[in-house]
C-alpha cells in the first residue's frame, strides 16, 4: 500500500501489477534452483473427516464461560474489525477530492504514508513510559491511530 503510492505516481498503474509479477517470476526460479527435490513422496490422500475429528477438539468452549475468555476473544474480534476498516477505509476517504465535502483530496502517495502512521502508532505508543499513560500504553496507540484521520 505504501510502495503504491510512488508507483501509481511515477510510472504507470499497470505497473503496480506487473512488479509483483516480476518479483514472484524471480522467486519461482530461485527456489527451482537452489531448494532440492524431495526424495520421498507422500502417497495417499488428505482424510477430511479426519482433519475434521482432530481439529473439532481444539478449542474448549467451556473455556468461554470464563469472563476473561470471552471479553479477551471479543476485544480481538473488535480490534481486528477496526483495523481491517482502517485499511479499507482509509485510503478512499483520503483521495476523495475535497469538493466531495469529506475526503482530503490527497493523492495516493499520502494515501499510503498516512496508513504508515497507522501502523507505526502502536509501536510509538510503547515507547511512552508506563508512569505516563498508567498501566498500559494502549490509550496513546488509539490516539496516535486516529491522529491520520485528523490531518487536514
Amino acid at each position: 500500500m505504501v510502495a503504491a503510492g510512488p508507483i501509481v505516481s511515477t510510472l504507470d498503474y499497470r505497473r503496480l501489477f506487473w512488479i509483483p509479477v516480476a518479483i514472484v517470476v524471480a522467486t519461482v526460479l530461485i527456489a527451482v534452483a537452489y531448494v532440492p527435490e524431495s526424495p520421498n513422496r507422500a502417497q495417499g490422500k488428505v482424510s477430511w473427516y479426519g482433519a475434521g475429528l482432530l481439529s473439532a477438539w481444539l478449542i474448549d468452549l467451556r473455556v468461554m464461560r470464563l469472563p476473561a475468555a470471552w471479553t479477551t476473544s471479543v476485544a480481538a474480534l473488535l480490534f481486528g474489525a477496526g483495523m481491517y476498516a482502517i485499511w479499507s477505509f482509509l485510503p478512499g476517504f483520503v483521495q476523495t477530492p475535497v469538493t466531495a465535502g469529506y475526503g482530503f483530496g490527497a493523492s495516493v502517495t499520502a494515501s499510503g504514508l498516512l496508513a504508515v502512521l497507522c501502523l507505526a502508532a502502536p509501536g510509538a505508543a510503547l515507547l511512552v513510559p508506563a508512569r505516563r499513560q498508567g498501566r498500559t500504553p494502549t490509550p496513546a496507540a488509539a490516539s496516535a491511530t486516529r491522529a491520520p484521520a485528523r490531518v487536514r
